[in-house]
């Protein structure tokens, strides 16, 4: 493990940045310090850039710790729009995400925690937005410019909910505002240039 301490507390964009930046790795994963990886999660979403090392990104479903019954974030929240194109019958099953563009616009359903992705494709987008809401969607938008999105239907993830951190309510105005800065931001072309469709 190489640890790393940065200067100031810019929110979970910058502490990100600071580490891709320092990383030789080339496939990066993110995990924030309230969730935990299931069993064989990295080894579950790796897989796919055996198969197509080309791919921009690897991503799965992760779980509400505490909820009965288990509460999924990816599955639910696809939009109709964004099909999946079945890739490989698994176990588990993988399926290549339509138009990720289409699909991120409508929501941000990929879990953070449940993701692995190409560095390069990271340096070459620029990196996350040094945000402290809403920046790992604009960096999936930025990095669906960069590759296919690979999706794998299973849990790699718990996610912990706690009331104090970031996306708690006691942050919504400030999380609200974040949110239609970004929108204003996409519709301008800001992180990649939506067509007449997409606006």
């Amino acid at each position: 493990l190489h640890f790393i301490r940065s200067p100031a507390n810019g929110g979970a964009g910058a502490a990100r940045n600071l580490a891709m930046r320092a990383t030789r790795q080339p496939l990066l994963a993110i995990l924030d310090s309230d969730d935990e990886y299931l069993p064989g999660a990295l080894e579950m979403l790796r897989a796919p850039f055996l198969r197509d090392p080309q791919i921009a990104r690897s991503f799965a479903d992760a779980l509400v710790a505490g909820t009965q019954p288990p509460r999924r974030l990816m599955q639910p929240a696809l939009p109709p729009e964004a099909r999946l194109l079945p890739l490989h019958d698994g176990p588990p099953p993988t399926a290549l995400l339509a138009n990720p563009h289409d699909a991120l616009l409508a929501t941000s359903m990929i879990p953070t925690c449940a993701t692995l992705f190409r560095a390069d494709a990271a340096r070459h987008v620029g990196f996350m937005p040094e945000w402290r809401f809403g920046e790992d969607w604009l960096f999936w938008l930025k990095l669906a410019s960069e590759g296919a999105f690979v999706a794998t239907l299973a849990d790699a993830a718990l996610v912990h909910r706690a009331g104090d951190n970031e996306t708690g309510a006691a942050y919504n105005l400030r999380n609200a505002t974040l949110q239609l800065r970004a929108l204003l931001d996409v519709r301008d072309g800001r992180y990649f240039k939506p067509d007449a469709a997409q606006l």
